[in-house]
């Protein structure tokens, strides 16, 4: 009988070529087909985990085409709305935190209806959008701006309101790279010489933001 090594090379075998198999429990050569191989019963639970396969064997690329309906768990559970209802005035001249008292969603519980604040989860990107309004009185400046760690980052639209008083709306709409850890809030800044109400019906004041991807 010849040496397998001296077997002349089947590069495409057909579903029903036999293979020779040992079977160690015997030592006893046996002959199997590819289908039987390669479509087999399934592997027991629990069979593979971290230890049998190494993070790093599954890369984007093997992963690719993944139904989204077979994973258990949203791959992206982070993002929230939520929107005021309680009252609350900014004095004459200041910048303060708007707090959005109430929820639409919070899939991760990272709003905190008390502050306004929205502690990041993870590190990557974000996106936030806020609408904010408020009954102003004219000849002043008026705007809303992006915090991250309490220190602003982006200024949304602004107004110098003429004549009279009247129901103005300011918003800002930013991507972000964030680090897991980070404050998000939105802040409202007053320019004029007396304190001003923000609106608190959720139609005009309300916070969103969701995660578009991670670093």
């Amino acid at each position: 009988m010849p040496r397998i090594t001296e077997l002349a090379s089947l590069t495409v075998p057909n579903s029903t070529d036999p293979l020779a198999i040992v079977d160690t429990s015997g030592a006893i050569t046996k002959k199997i087909t590819r289908d039987d191989l390669i479509g087999g019963a399934p592997l027991p639970a629990g069979s593979i985990d971290t230890q049998a396969l190494d993070d790093a064997a599954v890369t984007p690329a093997k992963i690719e085409g993944i139904d989204k309906s077979l994973l258990t768990t949203d791959s992206n559970p982070y993002k929230f709305s939520a929107y005021k209802t309680s009252s609350q005035s900014v004095s004459a001249s200041t910048t303060s935190t708007v707090v959005f008292n109430q929820e639409n969603f919070d899939t991760n519980s990272n709003f905190n209806q008390t502050t306004g604040q929205y502690t990041v989860p993870v590190s990557g990107f974000m996106m936030f959008s806020s609408n904010v309004g408020a009954t102003l009185d004219g000849g002043n400046v008026y705007s809303i701006v992006l915090t991250v760690n309490n220190a602003a980052t982006h200024r949304g639209s602004g107004v110098i309101t003429g004549s009279g008083t009247a129901i103005q709306y300011f918003n800002i709409s930013v991507l972000l790279q964030v680090t897991a850890g980070q404050t998000i809030a939105i802040a409202f800044t007053n320019g004029s010489a007396g304190a001003k109400a923000i609106s608190n019906t959720q139609a005009n004041t309300y916070f969103t933001g969701y995660l578009v991807s991670r670093t």
